[in-house]
């Protein structure tokens, strides 16, 4: 008999887990906040081809100019980018190894910095919602194309649901 009140006491607990997972997710949906972000166009490519399949997008903010980085991070070390809404879009404002709190109009996203580009005076951070599977079903773009992607972020648990993509103009 204990066995059997132990066994459902534990089945009612990861029922409840599990409950208490898709609301959190639920949540984060309904009080996300849209985030626009511009992609750069590739210039180095000779000829012009169509995007299908899985696409590997390099947006602006994946760029860190030197003046906007606060710290001396090293490779794969966690970065803080404070983004400001300019226009239609997000732009870094400034990116710290520590964390930072956002204003009103403004999104702390949490990056991985991957490497210096000292040429170019900049530096890669990674966010982890690069990659876009079945860029297709969103409509036909090109490589040359700079593209605007719409994304609903939701702080809790830094979650990204992709929203739209269209042509930059």
């Amino acid at each position: 008999m204990k066995q059997c009140t132990l066994f459902v006491a534990l089945v009612l607990l990861q029922i409840t887990i599990i409950l208490l997972l898709i609301y959190q997710l639920q949540l984060g949906e309904d009080t996300g906040k849209e985030m626009t972000l511009k992609t750069k166009g590739e210039e180095e490519f000779y000829q012009t081809f169509s995007l299908t399949g899985t696409y590997y997008a390099d947006f602006d903010i994946n760029y860190i100019r030197d003046d906007q980085l606060n710290g001396d991070p090293a490779t794969n070390d966690r970065i803080y980018v404070l983004l400001t809404k300019d226009a239609d879009m997000y732009q870094v404002k400034e990116a710290h190894t520590k964390k930072m709190t956002a204003k009103e109009d403004e999104i702390v996203l949490v990056g991985t910095y991957r490497y210096e580009n000292k040429r170019a005076e900049e530096y890669y951070v990674q966010y982890g919602f690069e990659q876009i599977k079945q860029i297709d079903v969103y409509g036909d773009f090109t490589n040359r194309e700079p593209l605007l992607v719409s994304f609903d972020f939701s702080k809790r648990w830094n979650q990204y649901t992709l929203k739209t993509i269209r042509k930059a103009e």
